[in-house]
């Protein structure tokens, strides 16, 4: 955005008003300016770089002494802020001088064809085609008029001209296409300018030029035409009674409400970038491996939208990151295959430029997007673009937002293209789209003024309000929410909308006095109905949480949600991996203690929450379990159901034959049953036990039998019919005979059974074998039958951790015994690993989980296929082996927290010259270690408290300390990436800090989908960013949720929503 005056007077005093007409339009630009007039028929041309005043001082507009001026204002976009780039700008002949506002998008191909003509460019900006395309009219005879006729037919894009000529000296030649131009009426002349303010002194009479409209100025009269035809138009004056300060702000009562209204001028200003460079920007990130946007503010706002575009578009991961956390979280990661695109209005945002010249120092590639030319962002970037959305007053960015958004979305299309992830139609589709939002966003802004005011008045009293997006809506939440603060200071906050994990998610459930490990969607997908999405309450169930001093607990569950997604990062990470939406937030740890992040801002080398213990209730002794419900097959629990049905019929008063009737049995069966005291075959007690008590010892054995029990099915013929038997046993090495001679014995104590026969199908094997159905089907309905289907069944999680170890024990029969002490359990079975893992960690034993792919297997030429990819190895470290005697003191990961806090915890005290032996230590922790074990960490703790024992009490309710004293631990971030996903992703809404563990090796995951219904209160107005997209049902399931806790909801939507 520029800033042009002109004005023609009867007296030669035009230098002088065109000079303050120019002071009045410096807002418009700033960065050079210059003034020409007709002197004894000669243009006279001064200009320069630099602040109007300054200018002014050094070459003095006001020697120019004639009746005729044009002048400028610039606000640079193409070509440094140089004299040479200053307009006005002139022809070979310095006969035609010209002043512009606005872009021309064609000039390169126009240049060239000029240049090729014989005609001599003195500057690099896209305005000097104009006074050489005049000249060429010239050259084929025209007149003035006609000359710039043809000069403007050439030219595309957007352009207020003033133009003047030595061939006919009594005329300013003005000219409008979408970018403003007002003439002025005056008593001693006729004046034009880009702005009212301008040229209000002089005259009240404003007629504003339109759209493909040309005019002609001479002292004492204006003709308007139009560009297409000729043909004249006529318009009435308009009387301007504004004061000079609102003049300067055209009407409005602040700068900001201008340039909200500016936004449709700055968006087509967006839309006119040079082909060339945004081909090289996007060569620039096509070669990245590594590709992020760093800003601040507003542009880092539009980051964040545009890192949803390159994704959507271009099928590439870029990282928006603010940018005064980027060198701490991402400077090891930089590198020569990085690429660093930086947004910044001002072009000299501290922490920006910080981070570039961080990012240069390691070879990265800098490029850049700024709306001020000749900037120290211009200058060290590689590439850059500028957005051209003309100077900003207000403190408040709007347009700028908006511009920067439409040039991210250009550069994403060309990156798809480049890369070739989008067809040319879809290309040239997305591109109509584009060229149709300035249009879209003026029809917008006059439409909703009085619905905005409406609602500021409703609302203007509340003291809290909450900002909901989701997908790339999210960003524009994020920027609403920082519009607020900056411009009223009330509190705000944004969230993001249906953030979820993958399906195969496990999660821990307890339902009643039951607990289980089950994949997510076996928890949700009940709730809902074929291929219905969004939220529903549920009541009843809790999940595994955090409280307020990271104590691991069960918390409440309020409502569960699903919907469905194209795509997912999967977050792999040490011990497990995880798949989440990129909108999904993750504990991470950072300085000042655990927050919640998008998963797409994650990066490896993050260290994530997990758990080292939990807070569950636990029953300290043995229970006792029925046994008769794991004896029986689907047959004899059918005839189970009919027996106890038939007791209960009788109870009711109905005869042997009614029941049989309704049964569908014979009467003598019912009555052999009631009277006779009969139990059918297959549910009579063969001896076994019906109540088992489960102690430790039996744990043992059951460990036993998931690392090498099995159990399988044969069929005999009784009474000509084929009848279903089942059949278990135990295999172990020969030299095994104290674990041979356990599960003899065990199985004799608890079952009452004998083994069947003992072998050795291997001269290294025993099998240990049982022929008898019903303890066969308890081992496989209670565990499973082979390795791919064993589980682990739910009473296992409410036992006591004497329990466990003695399970462990039996387990770990299977595992391997490294050098270095580590146990290592193979299995096939991932939903087994899992829930051991869940299992052990629940109990204060920390294991990790490993995976390997396969390998095909051959017996001679036969190719032996496993049902599973992958084999999981569950990883106990010499400090976790209980069965150790000698356990190392070295904590695992999982027992470990980031050094970075206790950065932190010296700062709560007052550290006095006798603790500075404390103080010092703790520096060469932080210094030489990324990581420390809980008990140490807490050690340093509390000799500080011991020496500051006034400040304990309110620095043990400091969260940073509490994480010493919590059950909490941590994992790194190996690698994120993200992949195709089509179905259905999940989430657990609770009730306090929406904070949830989940994955093969729990995290913590923080459902801010839900996050602002913990503070949601009658009354609270929640502003929903609700497109009509594939967002939407999420979107109503958060209103509808808030709706029904009282909140307000003020929803941004489309026309005729």
């Amino acid at each position: 955005m520029c800033g042009i005056v002109g004005c023609i007077l009867a007296e030669k005093s035009a230098s002088k008003k065109a000079f303050e007409s120019l002071l009045r339009l410096k807002y418009r630009g700033y960065d050079s300016a210059g003034m020409a007039g007709i002197e004894d028929g000669k243009l006279v041309v001064k200009k320069d770089a630099g602040k109007l005043e300054e200018i002014n001082q050094r070459i003095n507009f006001l020697e120019i002494t004639s009746n005729i001026v044009i002048g400028h204002t610039r606000w640079a976009t193409h070509g440094a802020p140089t004299r040479e780039n200053a307009h006005p700008h002139i022809d070979c002949n310095g006969e035609v001088a010209v002043v512009h506002n606005g872009v021309i998008e064609n000039f390169q191909e126009l240049k060239d064809e000029l240049i090729e003509s014989g005609h001599k460019f003195r500057s690099r900006t896209d305005t000097e085609v104009v006074p050489h395309l005049v000249e060429e009219g010239f050259k084929k005879g025209y007149d003035l008029f006609n000359s710039v006729l043809y000069a403007v037919k050439r030219i595309k894009g957007s352009y207020a001209l003033a133009i003047i000529s030595t061939r006919e000296p009594d005329k300013i030649i003005c000219v409008c296409n979408e970018s403003p131009l007002i003439i002025g009426i005056g008593v001693d002349g006729m004046y034009c300018a880009s702005d009212i303010p301008a040229i209000l002194p002089y005259t009240n009479k404003i007629i504003s030029l339109k759209n493909g409209e040309i005019a002609v100025l001479r002292h004492d009269s204006y003709i308007i035409r139009r560009i297409l035809d000729g043909s004249p138009v006529t318009r009435s004056p308009q009387i301007i009674d504004w004061s000079p300060d609102v003049a300067m702000k055209q009407g409005y009562p602040h700068f900001m409400l201008k340039e909200i209204h500016e936004q449709p001028q700055s968006l087509r200003n967006g839309l006119r970038l040079q082909e060339k460079y945004l081909d090289l920007i996007s060569l620039f990130m096509d070669r990245g491996k590594k590709i992020f946007i760093v800003a601040a503010g507003t542009s880092y706002h539009a980051g964040v939208a545009a890192s949803y575009m390159f994704s959507k578009l271009a099928k590439v991961h870029v990282h928006p990151v603010v940018a005064s956390e980027f060198i701490e979280n991402y400077g090891d990661a930089i590198d020569i295959d990085t690429v660093v695109l930086a947004v910044s209005q001002s072009g000299e945002t501290y922490d920006t430029l910080k981070a570039v010249d961080y990012a240069r120092m390691r070879a990265a590639t800098v490029i850049g997007i700024t709306n001020t030319l000749g900037s120290t962002l211009t200058r060290v970037s590689r590439a850059y673009i500028l957005q051209q959305a003309g100077p900003e007053i207000g403190v408040a960015a709007t347009k700028t937002f908006t511009s920067q958004l439409i040039v991210l979305a250009q550069i994403a299309l060309r990156l798809s293209k480049m890369r070739g992830k989008l067809s040319q139609d879809e290309i040239d589709e997305f591109k109509s789209k584009l060229h149709e939002i300035p249009d879209i966003v003026d029809e917008v802004i006059k439409s909703s003024e009085s619905r905005v005011k409406e609602i500021v008045n409703k609302y203007r009293d509340e003291n809290l309000f909450i900002f909901i997006g989701r997908g790339i809506s999210t960003a524009t939440a994020l920027e609403g929410r920082l519009k607020l603060l900056e411009i009223s200071y009330i509190p705000s906050i944004a969230y993001p909308a249906g953030e979820s994990v993958a399906h195969e998610t496990p999660v821990m459930i307890l339902d009643g006095n039951s607990i289980k490990v089950r994949p997510i969607s076996e928890v949700v997908d009940k709730f809902f109905k074929d291929d219905e999405e969004g939220t529903k309450e549920v009541d009843g169930l809790y999940t595994l949480g955090i409280d307020s001093d990271y104590k691991v607990r069960p918390r409440r569950i309020r409502a569960v949600a699903r919907h469905k997604v194209d795509k997912v990062y999967r977050i792999r990470y040490e011990g497990g991996f995880i798949r989440t939406t990129g909108d999904h937030s993750i504990f991470i740890y950072t300085p000042n203690g655990i927050e919640a992040i998008p998963v797409r801002n994650l990066k490896a080398g993050d260290i994530l929450v997990t758990f080292h213990k939990s807070n569950i209730s636990f029953i300290d002794g043995d229970i006792t379990i029925d046994a008769r419900e794991y004896y029986w097959d689907e047959n004899a629990k059918e005839v189970w159901r009919i027996y106890n049905e038939a007791f209960r019929l009788y109870e009711k008063g109905l005869t042997y034959t009614e029941i049989a009737r309704k049964l569908g049995i014979t009467p003598k069966k019912v009555k052999g049953w009631i009277k006779e005291g009969r139990t059918p075959w297959l549910i009579k007690n063969m001896g076994e036990p019906n109540k088992i008590r489960v102690t430790p010892e039996l744990m043992k054995l059951f460990g036993y039998y998931l690392a090498e029990g099995c159990v399988w099915k044969t069929e005999r013929k009784r009474r000509g019919r084929k009848v279903p038997e089942y059949s278990m046993s135990f295999s172990f090495n020969v030299k095994e005979k104290d674990k041979i001679d356990f599960v003899i014995r065990t199985m004799k104590k608890y079952f009452n059974i004998d083994p069947s026969g003992i072998t050795h199908p291997e001269s290294s094997e025993t099998c240990i074998i049982y022929h008898r159905k019903r303890i066969s089907l308890f081992f496989k309905n209670l565990f499973g039958s082979d390795a791919y289907s064993k589980k682990i069944p739910s009473f296992f999680y409410i036992l006591s951790r004497r329990h466990i170890e003695s399970f462990l024990e039996g387990y770990s029969s299977d595992g391997y015994l490294d050098s270095k002490g580590k146990l290592t359990i193979f299995t096939v079975n991932k939903e087994l690993a899992t829930s051991i893992i869940w299992l052990l960690k629940i109990h204060g034993i920390n294991p990790y989980l490993l995976r390997k792919k396969l390998k095909e297997r051959k017996i001679g030429d036969t190719v032996i296929k496993s049902k599973s990819k992958y084999l999981y190895a569950i990883c106990l470290s010499k400090s976790e082996d209980i069965l150790l005697k000698n356990r190392s003191q070295y904590s695992t990961v999982s027992r470990r927290l980031p050094t970075k806090l206790l950065k932190k915890v010296y700062e709560l005290f007052d550290i006095a010259s006798n603790e500075k032996k404390v103080l010092s230590r703790i520096k060469n922790i932080v210094s030489h270690n990324k990581l420390i074990s809980i008990e140490r960490g807490r050690k340093l703790v509390e000799m500080l408290l011991d020496k500051n024992q006034s400040l304990s009490l309110d620095v043990m309710n400091n969260d940073i300390i509490k994480l010493f004293y919590s059950d909490l631990g941590s994992s790194r971030v190996i690698e994120v990436i993200e992949e195709d996903y089509n179905g259905y992703v999940y989430d657990l809404c609770g009730a306090d800090n929406e904070a949830f563990f989940g994955g093969i090796y729990p995290v913590l995951l923080h459902n801010s989908k839900h996050g602002p219904i913990a503070i949601i209160e009658e009354g609270v107005p929640v502003i929903v960013i609700a497109p009509n997209d594939s967002t939407r049902k999420d979107i109503i399931g958060n209103i509808m949720e808030m709706k029904a806790r009282g909140a307000r909801i003020i929803s941004i939507c489309e026309a005729g929503d």
